[in-house]
């Protein structure tokens, strides 16, 4: 991930903003690490403050997502020597379960989030070489109920698709997150309903199928600008910031969140493929390149509507 940082670049402050979400860093830990307050670290982000982060704080956010990179392309390395078609990916559910681990050697400054977001990055990437990804809980408590599995499949599909624990309260008439917590502990004996398991899978799918589609739109619109040689080999991509912002731009049944993880994952893809991949606030950008919120093709419509989403 390399970014030349011209001026309009560091005044790109949904830029910044999906970086330090990429990496799962958040603001009151970003500004530890970059000595500024929670609070001005949210000025670089949002559009009504004048600030922008500065070349320091980007510098921070650019070394950990090459350093991200870095460790996500050295496992799937591992992976790939294996000769399995399976990956097996560890999600941590709070702090405390860093404490006995590895992982965390020399990198206790951070939290479980960040070692979350390599993970799902890692996920990420090795759907895209078609491997079979099954998650799993890292940590051991002793005891665990028989539907281990599942939880974590849970889990790990919600934090993949960034689904938040309220779309599902709304999606299925529940009151408190409680419930879900419970569905996702290993050790309670509540499990995920069926239905919920479904839906979320579902949700999985959908996502697969709007990437390609975006995908595949863009490098359609490259085809026929292929003539072009003063082309910019520059992307522009949405990023929202809350669901009344995104309503705003899209009619989409979908939620903010899980547009801008579909987003990041074609900016993976790009990226790999040279492109210099800018997000912009929708406010701040009348045309983008491409944009998973957009049912793009007939074909992802009508993949779309087969499967219920």
């Amino acid at each position: 991930m390399t970014l030349l940082l011209t001026e309009p670049q560091r005044k790109s402050k949904a830029q910044f903003r999906y970086l330090r979400e990429r990496v799962g860093i958040g603001l009151t830990e970003l500004g530890r690490h970059v000595d500024a307050t929670k609070c001005k670290v949210g000025q670089w982000e949002y559009r009504n403050y004048t600030s922008f982060p500065p070349m320091y704080a980007w510098d921070y956010l650019l070394g950990q997502a090459e350093l991200q990179r870095k460790w996500v392309m050295q496992q799937v390395e591992q992976i790939e020597k294996s000769g399995q078609d399976r990956a097996i990916i560890e999600l941590y559910r709070y702090d405390k379960h860093l404490e006995n681990s590895t992982e965390s050697d020399g990198e206790q400054s951070y939290n479980y989030q960040h070692f979350n977001a390599r993970a799902i990055e890692l996920a990420t990437e090795l759907s895209f070489r078609n491997y079979d990804i099954r998650f799993v809980f890292a940590e051991n408590p002793g005891q665990m109920s028989e539907d281990k599995p599942v939880k974590a499949q849970f889990f790990g599909i919600r934090k993949w698709c960034r689904i938040e624990r309220n779309l599902i309260l709304k999606e299925f008439g529940y009151k408190k997150n409680e419930r879900i917590r419970r569905w996702e502990s290993p050790i309670s004996r509540d499990t995920v309903p069926e239905k919920v398991f479904k839906w979320a899978c579902s949700r999985l799918e959908n996502r697969f199928i709007r990437v390609d589609a975006a995908l595949e739109r863009f490098s359609e619109n490259l085809f026929s600008y292929s003539g072009d040689s003063n082309r910019s080999y520059s992307v522009t991509l949405p990023y929202y910031i809350t669901q009344k912002q995104f309503e705003e731009f899209r009619n989409d049944k979908i939620s903010f969140s899980e547009i801008n993880a579909m987003n990041t994952e074609i900016a993976m893809r790009l990226e790999e493929q040279g492109y210099e991949v800018i997000f912009k606030y929708p406010e701040d950008c009348s045309q983008f390149s491409i944009d998973a919120a957009m049912l793009i093709n007939k074909e992802a419509q009508e993949k779309v509507a087969q499967s219920g989403l």
